[in-house]
């Protein structure tokens, strides 16, 4: 499969899902709480650490679907 292929066998809701993990990754402490709207810091890398759990299962099940379950 070439690199086309590969990126047009993602859905929209695929390329949803990696925008979202690419925006988690750029996550710094001085814009953790302006991107989960939590005032208190320990509170928004809670909800920040749980949105990046989630993003990372829906990133692996992307992979599982375009390289087929092992």
């Amino acid at each position: 499969m070439t690199a086309t292929q590969d990126t047009a066998a993602l859905t929209a809701a695929d390329r949803e899902t990696i925008a979202r993990a690419r925006e988690l990754t750029r996550l710094r402490t001085a814009t953790v709480c302006e991107f989960t709207g939590e005032q208190d810091l320990a509170d928004a890398y809670i909800v920040a650490f749980g949105g990046a759990q989630f993003e990372i299962g829906q990133l692996l099940d992307i992979i599982e679907r375009l390289g087929g379950a092992r």
